[in-house]
């Protein structure tokens, strides 16, 4: 899956970008490489919870891991010896975590260490707890009405 931005670029100068405008760049960017992750990992997971009953489950179940493991691939090339998708975290960066959780189960990000620690490293900062927390909540407060 390929996102493509479509929104307001009046005012924009061909050629030129200023601050806020690369950052929006970079975070479109971001939420790109995100929803390609997503993509995959979800079908994994839906696969797991919807799937595991069916008689080809057992035969779909390797091609969804090696589409998961190519993601993952280009994920680890792209971080490469740095610790953020972007000079800084960023919010691509708690997307992305909260993204690669879901193979917690599955066991794959375990054979990617670099992965793994930029998940831990995500998991430790503050924005990532306080993002965990609230949504936490929303789902607590539903589940108990």
């Amino acid at each position: 899956m390929t996102a493509s931005y479509r929104g307001d670029t009046s005012g924009v100068q061909s050629g030129s970008r200023s601050a806020p405008s690369r950052a929006a760049l970079r975070l479109h960017r971001e939420d790109c490489r995100v929803g390609q992750a997503r993509g995959d990992l979800g079908d994994l997971g839906t696969a797991a919870l919807l799937e595991r009953d069916k008689t080809w489950y057992e035969e779909r179940l390797p091609i969804l891991q090696d589409r998961v493991r190519d993601r993952l691939d280009q994920l680890s090339n792209r971080l490469g010896d740095a610790d953020w998708l972007d000079e800084a975290f960023s919010a691509g960066d708690l997307l992305m975590v909260t993204v690669l959780r879901r193979l917690t189960a599955s066991g794959i990000l375990e054979t990617y260490p670099d992965l793994s620690a930029y998940v831990a490293g995500g998991e430790a900062r503050p924005a990532y707890k306080r993002a965990f927390d609230a949504q936490l909540a929303v789902f607590t407060a539903a589940s108990t009405n």
